[in-house]
């Protein structure tokens, strides 16, 4: 069976160089280096292009980042692929600033500030509450993750469910209600630096790859 290809969303970063400021196309290499651990083959994804590409994937990862209104154009092209992903039947992975894009791209809001009490530095962790039988159950078996983060998800759009939360009710997961259909999961930890990542990624690989996965092709890209 061939390795499937996993987007993954890459941000604009500037890059100093002796002519001037250049922007590149980047991602974290502790996602990218998950994705391959975990079996997959990972494809960072240029940012304003990202949707023209996502034809060609068998998954996509939205990674962490700077918060939502930051960086507009980046907020867009990912509302972008959530919405396209969703339509193409892509299994998706959100992660932290991720699952507040899967949130936000719906309709939902955000707690703008939640205070120092859950920034939580990787690998320093905090008890996770999942409902039974959710992909979030499946992949935290010890019920402990590792955040890093100051906002959450308030409000999140239908179709979504809250399966993980934090003790004080912050939303950990969000995930689609037809893993069948869609499969796709946004967390607000950061499994790419605790030990919860070859079981994320691992789930991520495995819908990839799955042969009994629907696909649909969209009548457009990148629009």
């Amino acid at each position: 069976m061939m390795r499937p290809l996993i987007g993954v969303a890459g941000e604009r970063t500037p890059v100093p160089k002796p002519w001037g400021e250049q922007l590149r196309a980047s991602a974290a290499m502790t996602v990218v280096d998950a994705i391959g651990a975990a079996g997959g083959v990972p494809v960072v994804l240029p940012p304003g292009a990202a949707a023209d590409h996502l034809v060609h994937l068998d998954g996509l990862v939205l990674t962490g980042g700077v918060d939502l209104g930051v960086d507009p154009d980046r907020d867009a092209d990912e509302i972008a692929l959530v919405h396209l992903a969703r339509a193409m039947r892509v299994p998706l992975l959100g992660i932290c600033r991720g699952l507040q894009v899967v949130a936000v791209a719906d309709g939902g809001t955000l707690v703008e500030e939640l205070g120092e009490s859950h920034v939580l530095v990787p690998p320093g962790r905090h008890p996770l509450h999942a409902e039974p039988g959710s992909v979030a159950a499946t992949v935290v078996p010890d019920r402990q993750v590792g955040s890093l983060h100051h906002q959450s998800t308030a409000t999140y759009g239908v179709g979504w469910r809250c399966t993980a939360s934090a003790p004080d009710g912050v939303v950990e997961a969000l995930e689609w209600h037809d893993q069948q259909e869609w499969p796709a999961i946004g967390v607000q930890w950061h499994p790419e630096l605790d030990q919860t990542g070859p079981a994320v990624f691992g789930w991520l690989v495995a819908v990839a790859q799955s042969p009994s996965r629907t696909r649909t092709m969209p009548v457009s890209v990148g629009t």
